[in-house]
């Protein structure tokens, strides 16, 4: 805030400290907006939830859930939570599945050479297992080809294309790949192979011409769920083959699908699990049937990766694949090559299984490693641009990014600012000088209401290729049209956040919970709506008034664990992802939490554990805050008389307050909570305590004596920069201190 001219009267707002030179708006390190839909007590007096409550045997804190997911009668909530069998869909819904069973029908019967042609995520590694597992029980000549990522890039290529007509393809049978393939399936043909390109990603306006283009994505789809996987789909034409090869026995065709859920679920579950797919309609059934016939695997190779990511009494469930089993079998892919990840999956003999599991989990390792040093320099750049105005998308480029884990580390930026991201790396260009007509490869993920592929399609003249889901996309842009793009994405985005009334910031929380609730039960019942994943999402909670008891690090300080007090019950939390030096608050804070809970089970011993999402000075404190804050502008306009009395701080608060600031800047910390601040003024007993309005008319007569060059005393959060050569003024000078104190006062 630039300083002015106090007005004649008794107008002092100009020095009460409201801004801090703009960089209020500017803030995306700043505590996130929740948005709170419903409290317990909402939920206890609400006919409807009662009534779903009634039906289900169920709590009302579960009927709420059920009803905030779309579930608002008791028998779709019922069937929700029994996921009946018959969601699973006649896969010949899907256009060209005909066409695809019938092709490879044909080559399984003339021992044609096929080759599955797969992506190297954990979509792409399942699906090709999958179908070579079913295809190999079928006597077919099958073989898998898998691009590199660092080499070839995402899709189908001519290079790969040419690779394998010298070894003899005649069908190519593309699975979580394929559908903008235009080219290529061209270049195929010239070469009298067939192409059958089974996949899910979204369609571009010209569809390759192949044998049979299966994707429910496809624009005269009438399949009734158009979320699969891409190993959905691969799983989906396996049920068509088998129920071909049934003929019409309808007894035996519910025979061999039945066969195929408890031969190849667990694959398909991992990959739904791990490509985000919306855990809705048949991805529940998969998933659900998937995870039961997982926890008893008969692949060797899962059974030994499982065995390497379980720790005590870890469930086999969909947390598991989204953060143990999937990163590994990703992590093949990012620093060396999917192949690894499948000839595990693919292994038959533990000795092998357990070899390839455990380089899988070195690996994984060593993309850890490299995923923290991109996260840390893509977070430092983002704070320095953040500081010349907040845009609506992050978009980055680098050199020495590792192509295959930039979309990891965007992950971790969306979710942190809220907003969507784009990383692009010119891996290829390293140790060259750089010119405009690099291409680099960029990995994004978008945030809920912002369509990503529709946005680079957008942007669609400024780059070189695209495609993806809504979620998560790839792309290729050309080094001298990043800022152009960068800009058009960024009014694209700026548009959609309108139109949608989506509050970039804002998250999202499912119930505001009494502490009371809180027990191994209610977890327990809680299960009842896993697997959880998109448009399923683990429930969300806020626990008000929370003490902070104690707080550590652990795993070398990366994480923090805390142990807190709420209406005199004492729980332990773990904030993953938040070090210890970044705790915004400290042990005796009192604090809101945003959390989702589950249950410790450590020696045989089950308590409730939250797993903190986000954390906030109480709003108790923020609202007596808020009132004094008012109280002090309205004095500080002359709306309200001053007054002298207890509220009015003497000279030792100043004192006290100066040395904080002092001792502060020193340590080279400018920013941290109110109700941190006054803690820490506050901690020497004896004392008169220095109130929020105390501090606010200090920081007043601070900022008007060019003590301090900035300040901002927000009713959550403290900001300042010191004058490094302030002039020496008595505190008497002060204009607003006499006006508070009376004309004739003196300290």
């Amino acid at each position: 805030m630039k300083k002015q001219q106090t007005q004649n009267g008794k107008d002092w707002s100009a020095f009460c400290c409201e801004d801090f030179e703009g960089v209020e708006a500017a803030c995306a390190n700043g505590p996130k907006t929740w948005k709170v839909f419903r409290t317990q007590k909402d939920l206890d007096s609400d006919p409807a939830v009662i009534r779903i409550a009634s039906a289900l045997g169920t709590s009302t804190t579960l009927a709420g859930l059920l009803m905030q997911r779309g579930y608002r009668d008791p028998e779709s909530a019922r069937h929700f939570l029994n996921c009946d069998e018959e969601v699973l869909h006649d896969p010949f819904l899907l256009n060209d599945m005909d066409a695809a069973v019938d092709r490879v029908l044909q080559a399984v019967e003339n021992r044609e050479k096929i080759f599955i042609y797969g992506d190297y995520d954990v979509d792409g590694v399942t699906s090709v297992t999958l179908l070579y597992l079913f295809l190999k029980s079928c006597g077919a000549d099958v073989h898998y080809y898998i691009p590199t990522r660092d080499k070839e890039g995402y899709g189908v290529s001519i290079a790969g294309i040419r690779s394998l007509n010298e070894q003899g393809a005649r069908l190519i049978l593309t699975v979580d790949t394929g559908t903008t393939a235009v080219e290529e399936v061209e270049y195929a043909r010239t070469l009298g192979i067939d192409f059958v390109v089974t996949d899910h990603h979204e369609c571009q306006e010209q569809l390759p011409r192949a044998v049979a283009l299966v994707n429910p994505h496809r624009p005269d789809n009438r399949y009734p769920f158009t979320e699969l996987a891409g190993v959905g789909v691969a799983f989906k034409f396996v049920c068509a083959y088998e129920m071909r090869r049934a003929g019409q026995d309808e007894a035996e065709r519910h025979r061999r699908i039945k066969a195929v859920c408890k031969e190849y679920a667990d694959l398909a579950a991992i990959g739904t699990i791990a490509d985000v797919m919306p855990l809705l309609d048949e991805n529940r059934l998969i998933v659900i049937l998937g995870l039961s016939v997982l926890k008893a695997t008969r692949h060797p190779g899962l059974s030994a990766l499982i065995r390497h990511v379980r720790s005590g009494a870890t469930e086999v469930d969909s947390s598991m694949i989204s953060f143990g089993i999937a990163p590994r079998i990703n992590a093949a892919g990012r620093m060396d090559s999917a192949l690894r990840a499948v000839e595990l999956l693919l292994a038959q003999d533990g000795e092998t299984a357990e070899r390839l599991a455990s380089r899988l989990c070195e690996i994984n390792t060593e993309r850890q490693n490299e995923e923290n040093r991109i996260a840390e320099e893509a977070f430092s750049r983002i704070s320095r641009d953040l500081e010349e105005g907040r845009e609506h998308v992050v978009v980055l480029a680098d050199d020495n990014w590792k192509q295959g884990v930039i979309g990891i580390v965007a992950s971790r930026i969306t979710e942190r600012y809220n907003v969507p991201c784009i990383l692009i790396s010119f891996q290829s260009s390293m140790g060259q000088t750089p010119k405009g007509e690099d291409v680099g490869k960029g990995s994004g993920r978008s945030v809920k209401g912002v369509n990503l592929v529709e946005a680079l399609a957008h942007c669609s003249d400024l780059l070189v290729r695209y495609g993806g889901h809504e979620l998560a996309a790839g792309l290729s842009v050309c080094r001298e049209n990043i800022d152009a793009f960068r800009k058009k994405l960024d009014e694209y985005v700026g548009q959609c956040i309108g139109r949608s009334g989506i509050s970039v910031g804002t998250v999202e929380a499912d119930l505001e919970l009494e502490a009371e609730t809180l027990s191994v039960g209610f977890c327990e019942e809680l299960k009842r709506l896993e697997p959880c994943g998109v448009a399923n999402p683990p429930p969300v909670f806020v626990l008000r008034n929370c003490r902070i008891l104690s707080v550590t690090g652990i795993k070398n300080d990366k994480h923090s664990k805390l142990t807190v007090m709420a209406d005199g019950k004492v729980f332990t939390a773990l904030w993953f992802g938040m070090p210890l030096s970044g705790l915004p608050y400290r042990t005796g804070d009192i604090v809101d939490l945003l959390m989702k809970v589950s249950i410790n089970d450590y020696k045989g011993v089950r308590t409730v554990q939250l797993m903190i999402q986000d954390m906030c000075c109480a709003r108790d404190r923020v609202e007596l805050n808020e009132r004094q804050r008012q109280e002090f502008l309205r004095m500080m306009q002359g709306q309200q008389a001053p007054d002298a009395g207890p509220s009015f701080p003497e000279r030792d608060d100043f004192a006290r307050v100066y040395r904080q600031l002092r001792a502060m800047s020193s340590a080279g910390v400018h920013r941290l909570p109110v109700e941190q601040m006054l803690r820490q003024l506050n901690a020497a007993p004896g004392k008169e305590p220095v109130s929020y309005l105390k501090l606010r008319i200090i920081c007043s007569v601070f900022y008007e004596l060019h003590l301090c060059d900035s300040l901002f005393v927000g009713t959550e959060e403290f900001r300042f920069s010191l004058n490094a050569s302030p002039e020496k003024a008595p505190l008497e000078s002060s204009g607003v201190l006499r006006y508070f104190a009376g004309e004739d006062s003196a300290l």
